[in-house]
């Protein structure tokens, strides 16, 4: 199924204020063609009265000029503001872009945003696992292989890989000396574009691997949590099942599958996993503009109860109830991971850890478990 995903690009913060998401796919409301993006409010401290805003484009999907715009009152913080409307696109060829500017009264010129559009097949459904190393990431990837028939790799490590290609590929764009000489291909190139092309880019590798239908990446850590946001800019309608485990429970299976790391790092680990996740949580849910995209499952419930957190999670996927039966029989029968009493919540004051590594552990991990919600003894819970 081919659709148009468009991609916004830069996010940007502060006085702008924008009525669309950083991507999603273009769905016209009729049969011309024409998808109509809305606007967006832009506010400053001091509003000058010839304020321009233009939309440039060099391949023409949307009329290039000046955009309409009417100057109102926040009554809400009692700012003056701009609100413009921008013009439609006409779907029509399978690659473009444009770009937003302000222009000032003496001409100074801020590039606002730009935005990419692109034809590409849509998976029927694409879902990324992640979270903190030890907190059951490997029994809810192999469960949802069972639950789909579908063979992946057991871990990907593509979103920061790509992350960084991204990062880069924008530093160099504007850093090229013929980035502002006109007449150069590369002059005409916006942000929006390299990022489009880093996105088609990883949506190739998996159609290359795992063909078009369905896109199922389980990787843990916290640089494939740190960039989500470009696996949700592939994939507007994906979604994201975040693994959970109580510091205690998840340094404890740490030290045993990596004792060459010290007490203090998986401590620290830890802490910061679920650091980039709070993060990542609150920007992804204003970028996109609402909070369907994740849930989060705590591990030590799908150890207890896999009947009903596939029920759960099987509803939220919209699986089938053959698809939630082979879900629901793996995670029966496999302990995430295999560690031992994974059933099990310990007591801080009962564990053979020394003095030293229980204060490094309260004073690393204490403040985080005490946000989370987490007791420090073998009820789990506050």
């Amino acid at each position: 199924m081919h659709q148009y995903l468009v991609v916004r690009n830069p996010e940007v913060k502060g006085q702008l204020r924008l009525r669309f998401p950083v991507a999603g796919y273009l769905t016209p409301d009729d049969h011309s063609g024409n998808y109509e993006l809305g606007g967006f409010e832009y506010t400053r401290k001091q509003l000058k009265r010839d304020d321009r805003f233009f939309v440039v484009s060099h391949n023409k999907p949307i009329d290039s000029g000046m955009l309409d715009y009417e100057k109102t009152v926040n009554a809400k913080d009692e700012l003056a503001a701009f609100k413009v409307l921008l013009p439609e696109l006409t779907v029509t060829n399978e690659r473009y872009s444009f770009t937003v500017i302000h222009q000032q009264p003496n001409g100074e010129q801020q590039v606002l945003f730009s935005v990419a559009v692109a034809k590409t097949s849509k998976p029927t459904q694409a879902i990324f696992v992640t979270g903190s190393p030890r907190s059951g990431t490997t029994a809810m990837g192999n469960a949802l292989q069972r639950a789909f028939n579908h063979k992946v790799h057991g871990e990907a490590h593509l979103a920061d890989m790509m992350a960084q290609i991204d990062s880069y590929s924008q530093q160099a764009l504007i850093k090229s000396p013929a980035y502002n000489n006109e007449g150069t291909l590369i002059n005409q190139l916006n942000a929006a574009d390299i990022q489009m092309n880093t996105v088609l880019m990883i949506r190739g590798i998996h159609e290359q691997f795992y063909g078009k239908d369905l896109v199922l990446d389980k990787t843990p850590g916290g640089p494939n949590i740190n960039a989500l946001w470009l696996m949700l800019k592939a994939y507007p309608e994906a979604k994201i099942i975040y693994c959970q485990r109580r510091g205690l429970e998840n340094v404890i299976s740490r030290l045993k599958k990596f004792p060459d790391v010290s007490f203090e790092g998986h401590c620290k680990q830890w802490r910061q996993s679920l650091r980039l996740w709070n993060a990542a949580k609150q920007s992804v849910s204003v970028a996109m503009k609402h909070q369907d995209w994740f849930y989060r499952v705590e591990q030590l419930l799908v150890a207890r109860a896999p009947e009903e957190t596939t029920n759960t999670i099987g509803n939220w996927l919209a699986l089938t109830s053959a698809q939630q039966k082979r879900m629901s029989a793996y995670l029966k029968q496999q302990s995430p991971q295999q560690s031992s009493d994974f059933k099990a919540a310990v007591d801080l004051d009962k564990l053979d850890w020394t003095a030293e590594q229980k204060s490094v552990f309260l004073k690393i991990c204490g403040p985080e478990m005490k946000n989370q919600g987490y007791s420090l003894d073998e009820h789990y819970f506050l």
